[in-house]
């Protein structure tokens, strides 16, 4: 997790250096002990051994250990000013080995939020045109939220995505109404890419990113026995609550959250709770994989439109998220669980095109809970995916899916009675390379989070009853 605090005047000093950025461990009192706070200061510097006098790099921190196996992940604090400030629990007993990995220097950074995010028709796939089987061709289609129509066909969803609208090149010979299905057009996305980044593409490659900063002193440290408050203390997950600094430690293959009192039921209590429910997973294959672990209980998975990858999917398949919760009736209050999970997907859209769609899924929530007020909702953040290759990780980037995508899931379902469940610590901090699908262990824990959260809460609705 990043905090940038504070402002300063530009810099006059190169880009932050893995190399030569300095990092320490600020003193603790005595030994550090299982429950402590762990501190490291770093003062970026730049190749010349210049010290940085601007904030906005974006870090990966870690703990680890292999005995016990044992991990979690950093509160990076930005002062803007060239230094940052790491905060970590020491939440086991033995050698810990801390790593901080330099993911974008602020210049990478800026690029992202002022060039590429807001960049219009980043994304284009083929589509594909098709008359009673008989006559087919294949044009090109994007998103535009404004004019000119000239030679587009048209294909608006203004009740979910507002102003933005999917338009795909007039076929010759057949009509718009022809359009069946589509697939991502990578070469045009990199081309775009290209444009953009036109250039400053050394941002993005090599020494720029993703690299393991330097540690000359007390990378590895070792914790002592002590006092770890029990996480049955925590108060209940609830709606709108805050994000502690520290969400939480893997520890012998299992995570332990102090992100809210999340109870560990057994599976005879799970299957009780979920006896009589139906649990709707609206979102990306990340929700999918939600879906597999779902066998033994009802539930229902429906994949966003609009989706990116290279298979072809069709037109007619997939509901939008608007859709799926507007057709709920007062019938279904008792019956239904919804997950939302719009995130993998939408790095490619521009700023105001996602704040927009997520502005009306919210105003859909806001209808579904008048007809149902204690439906028990939760929106799944994103977590980090590193691709090697530059035009994936401009496409699918891990900046714009944390700061931009996360923090506008969450701000904007603040004070519709949604739970935000943030999972970006938890894939960061396991030992398995982060990727956009995750291995099965971390999987079984995310859903351990989730579960523990709607059967604490359908516990409690039961009981006020």
């Amino acid at each position: 997790m990043i905090e940038r605090k504070n402002t300063t005047g530009p810099s006059s000093t190169g880009i932050t250096s893995h190399t030569k950025t300095n990092v320490q461990l600020i003193p603790p009192r005595g030994h550090i002990q299982v429950g402590d706070i762990i501190k490291y200061r770093i003062q970026t510097r730049d190749s010349e051994g210049r010290d940085r006098v601007i904030g906005g790099d974006f870090w990966y921190a870690t703990l680890n250990s292999n005995n016990p196996r044992a991990s979690t992940a950093g509160y990076v604090a930005d002062y803007n000013n060239g230094t940052y400030e790491v905060t970590l629990l020491a939440a086991w007993a033995g050698q810990a080995e801390f790593k901080l990995i330099l993911v974008h220097p602020s210049e990478a950074v800026d690029c992202f939020r002022n060039v590429i995010w807001p960049a219009k028709e980043r994304v284009q796939w083929n589509g594909y045109f098709n008359h009673k089987g008989k006559k087919a061709e294949r044009t090109t289609c994007f998103l535009r939220s404004g004019g000119p129509w000239t030679g587009l066909c048209q294909y608006p969803a203004h009740h979910a995505l507002g102003k933005t609208i999917l338009v795909c090149q007039k076929p010759k010979g057949l009509s718009c109404d022809d359009f069946t299905s589509y697939n991502t057009d990578w070469d045009k996305c990199n081309q775009k890419l290209a444009e953009l980044t036109k250039g400053v593409e050394y941002l993005f490659k090599g020494p720029n990113f993703m690299q393991p900063v330097s540690i000359e002193k007390n990378k590895k440290i070792q914790i002592d026995a002590g006092f770890l408050p029990p996480l049955n203390d925590l108060p209940r997950c609830l709606p709108d609550q805050d994000i502690p600094a520290v969400q939480g430690y893997w520890l012998n293959g299992k995570w332990h959250s102090m992100l809210c009192r999340i109870p560990d039921f057994p599976k005879d209590m799970l299957h009780k709770c979920l006896r009589d429910k139906k649990v709707i997973l609206h979102g990306d294959s990340t929700i999918g994989q939600w879906y597999k672990d779902f066998n033994s209980y009802r539930s229902l998975y429906y994949f966003h439109p609009e989706r990116v990858g290279s298979d072809i999917y069709g037109r007619k398949d997939m509901k939008y998220e608007v859709d799926v919760l507007d057709k709920l009736t007062t019938l279904d209050c008792q019956t239904y669980i919804i997950v939302l999970s719009p995130w993998a997907h939408f790095t490619v859209w521009t700023s105001e095109s996602f704040i927009e769609r997520t502005a009306l899924i919210r105003n859909a929530v806001l209808r579904l809970r008048k007809r149902c007020p204690n439906i028990l909702i939760v929106i799944k953040g994103p977590h980090p995916r590193h691709y090697p290759h530059i035009s994936s990780h401009l496409l699918f980037s891990d900046f714009l899916s944390k700061e931009m995508i996360g923090n506008t899931l969450r701000d904007g379902f603040k004070g519709t009675g949604a739970f935000y469940l943030p999972l970006w610590d938890m894939n960061l901090a396991h030992p398995a390379k982060n990727s956009v699908h995750m291995p099965h262990a971390v999987i079984v824990q995310e859903l351990n989070m989730f579960l523990g959260y709607v059967c604490d809460n359908l516990a409690t609705v039961g009981n006020q009853k």
